[in-house]
């Protein structure tokens, strides 16, 4: 059975991980069973009723994927106690591929190699730029889904994982030197993609830092005593340790 597709929004620019768990009668998944924490790649390679799938939300802009691909880094991994042979299949939309527009990995082993037991190995993925293209043409191919930037690693032949980065129909970025400023709320003449709820969209362009809390308001929240007019109580509680070496 397939479900989906799922809608959701991404809150952050550049990278951002999704996890999908299916439990099923008597098929529950792991995470009924785990009652610590634990390394996603332990935890997702392992149950079948577990997938992740990292999303990488780009500006589209000509500077901006030249810049994210100039010398672009990913990380493959064997959680596996035996060697594999990985490989990485890289898809980019096919407006782009028409244009000339090609992505190489420039690292060792190229795009097949083998990784041994537990063995990690940095892949350097590198863009050749082709011709430029317009926010028209951009918009037709989102409007076709043909929108992706795919990166798939497999291990032994079987997905293992991959990097998703996703081309937004804006062309110009706020911030950019001699672009056009688009400060103001209103969505462009053709309308936003996908309706009016998806406009502005709000997405941070920097991590956001909040305050750490001082000692003296943690003891306050511990005593449950009241913080800047208001009482803030404590849910839950947790303490790890963690062990160096045997």
């Amino acid at each position: 059975m397939i479900l989906g597709p799922f809608r959701f929004v991404p809150t952050v620019v550049g990278h951002e991980c999704l996890m999908a768990i299916a439990h099923a009668t008597g098929d529950p998944g792991n995470d009924t069973t785990i009652q610590g924490t634990i390394p996603e790649h332990r935890f997702v390679p392992f149950d079948n009723n577990i997938g992740q799938r990292n999303i990488s939300p780009v500006r589209p802009t000509i500077l901006d994927i030249i810049k994210l691909f100039r010398k672009h880094l990913i990380w493959i991994r064997n959680p596996f106690s035996k060697p594999v042979v990985a490989k990485v299949e890289v898809t980019l939309p096919r407006f782009l591929q028409k244009l000339g527009w090609r992505i190489a990995i420039r690292s060792a082993g190229g795009a097949k190699f083998e990784l041994g037991p537990r063995e990690s190995r940095k892949v350097m993925l590198v863009l050749t730029r082709g011709k430029d293209f317009d926010a028209d043409l951009l918009r037709q191919s989102i409007d076709r889904k043909d929108d992706e930037i795919r990166i798939s690693t497999l291990l032994d032949g079987e997905l293992s994982g991959g990097m998703t980065y996703k081309l937004d129909f804006r062309m110009a970025r706020d911030d950019d030197p001699g672009e056009p400023d688009d400060d103001d709320d209103d969505p462009p003449k053709d309308g936003p993609p996908n309706g009016p709820q998806d406009w502005p969209p709000k997405l941070p362009d920097r991590p956001v830092r909040t305050r750490r809390p001082t000692m003296e308001e943690i003891l306050k929240i511990l005593r449950g005593e009241e913080i800047d007019g208001a009482t803030r109580g404590i849910r839950t509680m947790r303490l790890e340790i963690d062990f160096d070496g045997d």
